[in-house]
């Protein structure tokens, strides 16, 4: 679920479930993001993302709503 938005710094919260790839469990965390991927998106909205990971950080590749 969406949390919060912040396009101009290209930054999105998301409140998802576990991450089994990367070992991460349920929590609401940010990400930094396309301004593009962000079209037609807003907060609360339940959505599915993929990520390209590095570390504890990562970037929403993909975002579309449910």
């Amino acid at each position: 679920t969406v949390t919060a938005i912040d396009p101009a710094a290209g930054k999105i919260t998301l409140n998802h479930g576990p991450i089994a790839e990367l070992e991460w469990p349920a929590m609401e965390m940010g990400f930094t993001i396309k301004a593009d991927k962000l079209e037609g998106i807003k907060v609360g909205d339940a959505v599915d993302f993929e990520l390209a990971a590095a570390g504890n950080s990562a970037e929403v590749t993909h975002l579309q709503k449910r």
